[in-house]
């Protein structure tokens, strides 16, 4: 049984609900978040039974979203948020860790430490469902090797989800037109060096396109949406040309500010 976007939203509110602070920087990604659960579970025909994969899941908001829905198995992938990782943003405190770990084995899910440059730690075929998050924008010289994973650990007729800001969504075409970067901000970018966590490179609707059809991915349904919007954007000026540019990406399947790229293994 598919879900309706309530059924979806009320999975992803108990999820954040009972990940509490761990969660609480995720907030942000509320409308990708439904947006890509949602997709996942219309084009699997349902989440129930299926082997569910998120990568760079974070402390785990989708896989145990997912969970709720009745999946085989849900996990994550993360390299950042375990307590032995290096130092960064995104790490848990041991007292944190300790309870988001307890909370994942009650509901039947985890979270796996892994490295996205090494091979995903599954078998051939043995995965339904791959979501995919605001990641490949903040990697280099991966992509062939992620793609050619998403194809090689998905089950016949599997499908895999990916979601990446738009480089051409129509405000950043504005920005270069009058001299503007569309680029992430340039003097993080220029004082964090090699410590830099920012965007490295967008894509385009038709580039992760093209990155299913060289991993051997049937691309199901690649386009581009509108989902950053605040409605206390009407009382700032400076974010009137924000919301124009929101409005008018509806025009065109290029011009929304996200890429969600939807493909599929081929049925044997």
């Amino acid at each position: 049984m598919m879900r309706t976007k309530k059924d979806i939203s009320e999975a992803l509110r108990k999820s954040f609900d009972l990940l509490g602070d761990a969660a609480r920087d995720e907030g942000s990604e509320w409308n990708r978040l439904v947006l890509t659960l949602g997709l996942a579970d219309e084009h699997s025909g349902g989440l129930e039974g299926k082997r569910f994969l998120d990568v760079g899941s974070s402390v785990g908001v989708m896989p145990l979203a997912a969970s709720f829905f009745g999946t085989q198995t849900s996990q994550g992938l993360d390299k950042f948020i375990f307590p032995d990782t290096f130092e960064n943003p995104f790490r848990m405190t041991p007292e944190q860790f300790a309870r988001v770990r307890k909370l994942w084995q009650e509901n039947r899910m985890e979270v796996l430490k892994h490295d996205i440059a090494d091979p995903l730690p599954y078998a051939d075929g043995t995965v339904d469902v791959i979501t995919c998050n605001a990641l490949i924008e903040h990697v280099h010289g991966l992509h062939k090797h992620l793609f050619s994973e998403f194809a090689r650990v998905l089950a016949p007729g599997g499908i895999v989800i990916v979601t990446t800001p738009n480089i051409a969504m129509l405000l950043k075409r504005l920005r270069f037109f009058v001299g503007r970067t569309p680029l992430w901000d340039f003097e993080d970018y220029f004082r964090s060096g090699t410590e830099f966590t920012g965007h490295i490179r967008e894509f385009t609707v038709n580039e992760c396109k093209q990155m299913f059809v060289w991993s051997g991915l049937e691309p199901v349904k690649v386009f581009s949406r509108a989902t950053y919007f605040k409605w206390k954007w009407l009382r700032k000026p400076q974010k009137w040309i924000q919301l124009v540019t929101q409005g008018l990406s509806f025009l065109s399947p290029n011009f929304g500010d996200l890429v969600i790229a939807i493909g599929r293994k081929a049925r044997e």
